[in-house]
């Protein structure tokens, strides 16, 4: 949430005089700070993660102010989230679909019991078919775990000889490619800042962007 407070002499004075108009002025100047410290957010996934898709760039919104609620807020849209709390606050990456379709068939728990293997996340052999910045594709996904589930499908599950699970490809004539292979589950340090961006720009624009709008809305003493 984006709170002004501290501020000196002058725009108190302007604040005074806004009278009727400083509800109006207040909102605007939150909104402007909203929404230009969720593009400081968005050059600091640029900086800081590898080849961000849009979709992740673009999950930084903004709860604008108004009149009546003189807060705005920048928050991050729960579906990027889900998968970028790790990198902000550090800790196990959460399961991606392909993952949760897999642990949700039992293979997991069966490869637990039997190769003592206790945690396990998928990721593409030759990163076959995967979308922007080597991600697998939500609808490629999808097709891969209803694969596996059928007795005869183009995907099937298995192990390597050391026990590690992978999901293999079937082609024509019997020939199988290893497509996905199972890997003990990444935990992150903190390295992607959410908050921080938006404070140091708050902290740096607010009595400029408060000012200008104070300017550009207030009308002119007759004094």
């Amino acid at each position: 949430m984006i709170d002004v407070k501290g501020l000196d002499g002058s725009l108190k004075k302007k604040l005074e005089e806004a009278a009727d108009q400083l509800p109006f002025i207040t909102s605007k100047t939150l909104n402007d700070l909203a929404f230009e410290s969720r593009d400081a957010v968005k050059d600091s996934f640029r900086r800081n993660l590898d080849r961000p898709v849009n979709f992740t760039l673009n999950g930084a919104k903004v709860l604008k102010s108004s009149k009546r609620d003189l807060r705005a807020t920048v928050y991050l849209d729960p579906r990027v989230g889900r998968y970028l709390e790790p990198l902000i606050e550090g800790g196990k990456r959460n399961d991606k679909g392909l993952e949760v379709g897999v642990k949700s068939r039992g293979f997991l728990g069966w490869l637990r019991s039997r190769f003592n293997i206790n945690s396990t996340q998928f990721l593409p052999v030759d990163r076959l078919r995967t979308g922007k910045g080597g991600n697998i594709t939500a609808a490629r996904a999808r097709k891969v775990i209803a694969e596996t589930r059928k007795r005869n499908g183009s995907y099937f599950m298995g192990t390597t000889r050391d026990g590690r699970p992978m999901i293999y490809q079937r082609f024509a004539r019997g020939r199988i490619k290893a497509a996905f292979i199972g890997i003990k589950e990444a935990r992150y340090k903190k390295q992607l800042d959410f908050n921080g961006p938006i404070e140091r720009f708050v902290a740096l624009k607010y009595e400029r962007t408060l000012a200008r709008n104070l300017d550009k809305y207030l009308p002119p003493s007759d004094s």
